[in-house]
């Protein structure tokens, strides 16, 4: 369930956006880069079917390639159930939507105000924020294993 497939995919999209964007001997125009902010009626259906889909099935992976929906959510506890989920907002930031949403868990029991990234129309990416931030600065995934004590970085 914690594979870097989904991951791989966005980093693979976004360093052909990113040449897209970059800087060429030509100085003709350059395509515009493809715009990755969904609608938001079908921004707001994603969140709430991604939501749907782990109230139903915990153990379902729901960010496995292919899927016209891909949910990322490394942040909950393996196997831990959504109760209830209710959408309290919404807002538009740097080309994502973002769901401000009150999930109430199970196993262990919990409320938690949790933030989602929503970007990209096929597939659409619901992402939490911390894992958003996460792969925005590339940095160590949580089942990364840390570095060996005692070592220097190089």
């Amino acid at each position: 369930m914690r594979g870097n497939g989904g991951r791989g995919e966005f980093r693979a999209w976004l360093v052909a956006s990113l040449a897209m964007l970059a800087p060429s001997c030509d100085p003709g125009p350059r395509p515009e880069a493809p715009s990755l902010l969904p609608e938001p009626g079908a921004a707001r259906r994603a969140v709430e079917e991604a939501l749907g889909e782990w109230r139903a099935s915990p153990a379902t992976d729901l960010s496995a390639p292919g899927r016209s929906l891909i949910f990322v959510d490394r942040q909950r506890e393996p196997g831990q159930q959504l109760a209830e989920f209710a959408v309290l907002g919404e807002s538009e930031v740097d080309n994502c939507r973002r769901f401000v949403v009150r999930l109430s868990l199970e196993g262990p029991e919990e409320t938690a105000l949790v933030a989602y990234y929503v970007f990209g129309k096929d597939p659409i990416w619901v992402y939490r924020a911390e894992d958003f931030e996460m792969m925005m600065h590339m940095d160590m995934a949580p089942d990364d294993p840390p570095a060996p004590a005692g070592a220097s970085g190089g």
